[in-house]
């Protein structure tokens, strides 16, 4: 865990460096929230997550790098709102729906990117990482 706390420093250092390209603004963005989700802050990786996912609903994106942000925000958002179902029980049908709808969004972004760049890592992502797992499988969508 301690790397990932590090990256925290890091990547936070980097988004305060004036001038910076748009493109590595936008990866250093994603990258904070993965650490954010890594280390179980699923408040800030949902937040971080959301708002990259958020631009690119607005605006489609634009060549691979922005596709393939948008496709890990999306990611991202949805495995935080697979962790909120265990967090407020209260609420977990919508965080169910919620990760479920981002975790097949992510899965198809991320296939059509292998299969348009020949690049099976973005497929092995959709594989292992955009489903729910089976403490979910009773709650209804």
């Amino acid at each position: 865990m301690g790397r990932y706390v590090r990256s925290l420093d890091c990547l936070r250092e980097a988004l305060d460096e004036r001038p910076l390209p748009a493109a590595l603004r936008l990866m250093l963005h994603v990258n904070l929230a993965n650490a954010h989700y890594a280390l179980w802050n699923v408040v800030e990786a949902r937040a971080t997550a959301g708002e990259i996912a958020a631009r690119f609903e607005a605006v489609p994106p634009d060549g691979r790098l922005e596709r393939v942000a948008q496709a890990f925000a999306v990611m991202v958002r949805g495995q935080c709102a697979r962790r909120m179902v265990e967090r407020e029980p209260e609420r977990a049908h919508a965080h169910a729906r919620a990760a479920k709808a981002d975790l097949v969004r992510a899965g198809t972004l991320l296939g059509a990117l292998a299969r348009e760049f020949g690049d099976e890592s973005y497929g092995g992502v959709d594989r292992k990482s955009t489903r729910l797992n089976s403490s979910h499988a009773n709650i209804s969508y």
